[in-house]
């Protein structure tokens, strides 16, 4: 049993084995039934760098049983990747489980640890889903490329792939079947001030009722972004209604870096939230919410405040 990891909406945490009867001489304990990812902010300053932690069964019985379905080599691959880990930082941690997910989709057409691995047909679009499969929450979106996150220039070039639309297009798989797909989802991508990986991704879930009904009771304009009179988890935020179905022809990051000032000369600080809905004349369509913080205020905004990965 692995002890509870100590820091709220936890860090992308993989975490490390203490039990040395479990673990072998590296101290990674493998069982592919049970892979622990948390994703997340840390507010916990002792947070320490993590390691993996895959657990559930002994080294070598699982060696046998996976022998029998003819997947050592993924096997070993994953361990090598896995051992590896021990090197890094808490803050490359997503990048490693990536690289993990890269190899078992090459070697055996699988996604694990992700829910889905998709290869791209043009650079910078290929891209993974993952999440905490025990209790089903804390789901990303994240490109393959090592991209930083928010602020990196790259997003802002036309050419790149326009990560929110296709986030949307996943969003069924951290939302459960018995939520409504469209109303009721959420993606949201934090500020790199307010962030404990350095890797870009973005949240999926279910947009807190609160937050919901705190939309429906304001007049969002359509046509340029509007400071929000009231608050969401106790931040302002611009808003724009974008009609229609998806965000093919709108790119969150692009149109927030154009349109809100000062965004486009401070990415660092800028946190976007999108949100499904309907504006008040019944038309469907998505919110694009964004704050901008020039500096590391007191109380920092995080628009995945505004997301419940849990979907409670």
């Amino acid at each position: 049993m692995r002890s509870q990891s100590p820091y709220e909406e936890a860090s992308y945490n993989i975490t490390r084995l203490s039990t040395a009867e479990e673990t072998t001489e590296t101290g990674i304990r493998i069982d592919v039934t049970n892979l622990r990812l948390d994703i997340g902010r840390s507010h916990d300053k002792s947070f320490r760098r993590p390691a993996l932690w895959i657990g559930g069964g002994h080294f070598t019985n699982l060696l046998g049983n996976l022998m029998t379905f003819r997947l050592l080599p993924l096997t070993i691959a994953l361990t090598l990747v896995a051992a590896g880990s021990m090197s890094f930082s808490s803050r490359a941690a997503l990048g490693i489980v990536l690289k993990t997910c890269e190899v078992s989709y090459e070697l055996s057409g699988g996604a694990f640890p992700c829910l889905k691995v998709v290869e791209g047909k043009v650079p910078l679009s290929s891209y993974a889903v993952l999440r905490e499969p025990t209790a089903g929450e804390r789901t990303i979106f994240t490109p393959l490329s090592a991209l930083s996150a928010i602020e990196d220039p790259r997003l802002l070039d036309p050419a790149t792939p326009n990560y929110f639309a296709m986030a949307w297009q996943e969003r069924s798989l951290g939302i459960p079947a018995t939520r409504q797909a469209w109303d009721d989802a959420a993606l949201a991508i934090n500020a790199a001030i307010f962030r404990t990986q350095d890797h870009l991704h973005i949240h999926i879930g279910c947009v807190k009722p609160r937050v919901k009904n705190a939309l429906a009771r304001s007049t969002i304009s359509a046509v340029r972004f509007e400071r929000l009179k009231l608050k969401l988890e106790g931040q302002l935020y611009w808003a724009l209604f974008v009609p229609g179905d998806g965000l093919a022809s709108v790119n969150p990051v692009q149109v927030v870096a154009s349109e809100i000032p000062g965004a486009a000369r401070n990415m660092k600080g800028v946190t976007i939230g999108v949100i499904g809905g309907e504006h008040p004349d019944g038309t469907r369509g998505i919110y694009i919410l964004a704050n901008v913080m020039t500096s590391l205020p007191r109380h920092p905004a995080a628009a995945e405040d505004l997301v419940d990965p849990k979907c409670s």
